[in-house]
């Protein structure tokens, strides 16, 4: 039985303020009070054969992760629906994100609490995964909410999607803008002009990935270098190893970036102009993005031309 449906009808039949309230605002009271787009819809028509329909049938629950953008004005109309019409909102924003989401739904709740500093990043983001998915066992419309694009190093997000598909539960993911969205529009550069290759900047190291000198490079996390979810005591120590690296390929008065995302709306992005010799010794923050420029154009390859246009050439066949 779906008894948050039941709840609430005896309520309206029952209650003079809770009857009082869903003649003001209709969608407020049953959003209140918790019902799906399908059980608003189902009492606004008093359509009587699809309310006992969805009365006779516990709700199944679902996920949907969404990502709110790197400032307030980037949360979408796609996105805002989504808080809305959740059960339960869960999110991991910094405070002047959580602030614009907070009137979007009454049952929000913050999961930064599952941060504890004794425990690993593995522990958490299994913690993160139990309590989104708890409730959509139950039945519940669950919306993750987190910082940026929701696919973009937000490697909880991606485990709960996983999870809930494993269990047979219906799971989404839904975009927002993400850090690499504005990097591309605060310094005006199209990846698709001389290509794009784009690295964790701890997972550039130790794996020692293999890139091309010739399209851009985009190293993030800089600020935050380390192993195992254990950053470095000593953050210097992480740049000069990241620039002796780059240096093998790269003379050392090339022109990097190191940027950061606009937070708010009224601040302007931090966008820092250096030579790779004067990496070492930067401040960094774990939301700082290296920019490496490319530093030769390629170049075409005549066989390759000659036998696209040989193709481009040929007479058309027939119709």
């Amino acid at each position: 039985m779906n008894q948050r449906l039941a709840d609430f009808l005896i309520d309206l039949a029952e209650n003079a303020a809770v009857r009082a309230a869903f003649e003001r605002d209709p969608a407020g009271a049953m959003a209140q009070a918790g019902l799906s787009a399908a059980e608003q819809a189902a009492v606004r028509s008093r359509d009587q054969r699809q309310i006992r329909l969805l009365l006779s049938r516990a709700p199944a629950g679902h996920l949907t992760v969404v990502g709110a953008g790197i400032r307030p004005s980037h949360l979408t109309p796609e996105i805002r629906d989504a808080i809305t019409g959740a059960d339960r909102v869960f999110h991991q924003l910094p405070p002047e994100l959580a602030a614009g989401i907070q009137p979007l739904n009454p049952r929000i709740e913050s999961l930064l609490d599952l941060y504890a500093s004794d425990r690993s990043p593995g522990a958490v983001t299994a913690a993160i995964v139990e309590r989104l998915l708890a409730p959509a066992r139950a039945g519940d419309s669950v919306c993750a909410v987190f910082h940026g694009h929701p696919g973009v190093l937000c490697y909880s997000a991606g485990a709960a999607i996983r999870q809930a598909r494993q269990e047979g539960l219906e799971a989404a993911m839904l975009p927002g803008v993400s850090a690499e969205d504005c990097l591309y529009a605060d310094l005006g550069i199209d990846p698709a002009t001389h290509g794009a290759q784009s690295y964790e900047a701890t997972d550039f190291l130790v794996h020692r990935r293999r890139f091309d000198v010739r399209s851009l490079l985009l190293l993030w996390q800089v600020g935050g270098l380390g192993i195992s979810g254990r950053p470095l005591h000593h953050p210097d120590h992480g740049l000069a190893v990241l620039a002796e690296t780059l240096r093998v390929h790269y003379p050392p008065d090339h022109r990097i970036a190191a940027y950061e995302a606009a937070a708010d709306d009224v601040s302007p992005p931090s966008v820092r102009w250096l030579t790779l010799a004067e990496l070492p010794g930067q401040a960094v923050s774990p939301f700082t993005t290296l920019y490496v420029p490319p530093l030769e154009r390629p170049v075409a390859d005549p066989d390759v031309i000659a036998r696209l246009q040989a193709d481009a050439d040929a007479p058309r066949d027939p119709q």
